[in-house]
């Protein structure tokens, strides 16, 4: 299960399609009002800090074992992933591609201090929340042997983004900037996508 420390609008659609799938989910924001957006989503939300103690000691994390960060803020990310290693190891904890992109000094935090960089090394805050508040979606396909993942590929192009990937045994692979794996038949992706227009699926 995934912990997301932040709960705007397009991390809830993330959450969603996991917590549909039967992954649990948790997410915590300071803004009252995404929180109360998600848990009308049907989304277990919490309005507090993720770097609060009540996070830690008080929040039912029963089934959830990594932490998403989310927020539009770097240092807040980072912080919660020092302060969630210790909880979950450090395997187990992401955050997003730095708002500033690079490694030169604008970036005020040392790359080792950070955690594993989820999804794409340009996917930050911003980028992610414009795509999905522009028309882009989160949308689950399933591999076979008649559409494979380069199927997947012509058909949403090189815009889509992948998310994860939930393989044969029901596991969830978060991706990150140096997967280089290939999903696989068998194996359900989730990505953002811009939808092609039927004139585009009829002619591929």
């Amino acid at each position: 299960g995934i912990l997301f420390a932040g709960g705007e609008s397009w991390v809830q659609e993330l959450a969603k399609i996991l917590y549909e799938e039967g992954f649990p989910v948790m997410l915590v924001d300071t803004n009252y009002a995404n929180v109360a957006e998600a848990q009308m989503e049907g989304l277990p939300a919490d309005c507090s800090s993720i770097l609060s103690e009540h996070v830690r000691d008080e929040l039912d994390l029963s089934g959830i074992g990594r932490m998403l960060a989310t927020t539009f803020n770097d240092e807040v990310n980072t912080m919660a992933v020092r302060e969630f290693a210790h909880e979950f190891g450090r395997a187990n904890v992401y955050q997003l591609a730095s708002q500033y992109g690079g490694t030169g000094r604008r970036v005020s935090i040392s790359e080792h201090l950070r955690g594993r960089k989820l999804f794409g090394e340009e996917d930050n805050h911003d980028r992610l929340a414009l795509r999905l508040a522009t028309g882009s979606v989160v949308k689950k396909t399933p591999l076979t042997d008649e559409f494979s993942y380069e199927d997947f590929q012509q058909r949403y192009g090189p815009t889509a983004i992948l998310l994860f990937v939930i393989d044969e045994d029901d596991r969830l692979l978060i991706r990150t900037a140096d997967d280089t794996k290939e999903p696989r038949a068998g194996q359900k992706v989730i990505a953002i996508v811009d939808e092609p227009l039927e004139s585009e699926v009829e002619a591929s």
